[in-house]
């Protein structure tokens, strides 16, 4: 019969793993059993930190705070905290909304301010006199003859990868590049060749936008498109 409760010790101090396949009741029943082992075998007054695993279940604050008064009263142990395997639905949409591109799928016309948040992908094309604007990265699937703005609250290690065939104007934080493009550098040709000539846009070691071919992506941002610690690593930040 599988176990209700599990107590177990670590190098890492004590872990109490709740069975989710369990009823609460049927949890409350065998913690029961297990304090009053715990009263016979305990023989001094130091108190124990405890971490509280509820694996795929998440307990409500009256719950939590149920437990927690329980265990205090009946053991040594001090609860560290709640751990769980999961996150619950409101957590998860910030988490997606904070952590995945914003994608857009249309043309930016003149006149027209595209704004996001996050990074940001655009499959279409920036016509002259719009602007795309985005606090981290830009990646544009397109042509491009307006301007695009990556890092716009000031983060200077943000890029944008788009093809520059046309006059232009990029930026990254408060760093300004005019691409101007002679009569015969313009391609009026934009088929599929021509769209995969993709260029990063980069503020170099000196503070300088640079750019670069796609291929030295890894070199030049290494962490660009890299696992950033996932969901733990981003609650932290809040």
């Amino acid at each position: 019969m599988e176990k209700k409760v599990t107590l177990k010790g670590t190098n890492e101090g004590y872990f109490l793993i709740l069975n989710d396949q369990a009823s609460l009741d049927e949890i409350n029943e065998e913690l029961d059993r297990l304090f009053e082992q715990i009263k016979k075998d305990n023989k001094h007054e130091q108190n124990f930190d405890l971490v509280i695993d509820t694996k795929h279940r998440i307990l409500d604050e009256a719950t939590k705070e149920t437990l927690t008064q329980k265990i205090s009263e009946h053991t040594n142990f001090v609860i560290k905290y709640f751990s769980e395997e999961v996150i619950d639905k409101e957590l998860a949409d910030k988490w997606h909304n904070d952590t995945s591109p914003k994608m857009i799928v249309r043309n930016i016309r003149n006149g027209q301010l595209v704004q996001s948040e996050r990074d940001l992908i655009l499959f279409g094309d920036v016509r002259p006199g719009a602007v795309i604007r985005s606090t981290g990265n830009v990646v544009v699937i397109g042509n491009v003859q307006g301007t695009i703005h990556a890092g716009s609250k000031g983060d200077e290690d943000a890029i944008i990868v788009a093809p520059f065939l046309f006059n232009a104007q990029v930026r990254i934080g408060e760093h300004v590049e005019v691409i101007e493009k002679n009569a015969d550098e313009e391609v009026e040709d934009t088929s599929d060749e021509n769209l995969k000539r993709h260029q990063i846009v980069y503020l170099n070691d000196l503070h300088m936008i640079e750019f670069g071919e796609v291929e030295h992506l890894a070199r030049i941002r290494p962490d660009f498109a890299k696992d950033l610690g996932g969901f733990e690593e981003w609650q932290k930040q809040l």
